[in-house]
């Protein structure tokens, strides 16, 4: 996939199971993240993040976020 560093908004977060879903700044369905992709504290609904997209080899077709950081 792209190596292009996007920005979105994290919309969804399940604390007990380590994942969520980002708002992609661009047009786009929400993109699936998991905790060991985030840098930071625990992640929060409403925090702005920067993401890499790579392919979910769980999910064919679909994609997920990578290297998730927050945006100071």
């Amino acid at each position: 996939m792209s190596n292009e560093l996007q920005q979105g908004t994290i919309v969804f977060y399940q604390p007990n199971k380590q994942f969520g879903f980002i708002k992609p700044d661009t047009e786009g369905p929400d993109i699936f993240f998991n905790l060991d992709n985030f840098d930071g504290d625990e992640p929060a609904i409403d925090t702005r993040v920067a993401f890499q997209v790579d392919a979910d080899p769980r999910r064919e077709g679909r994609k997920r976020a990578k290297m998730v950081t927050p945006i100071q």
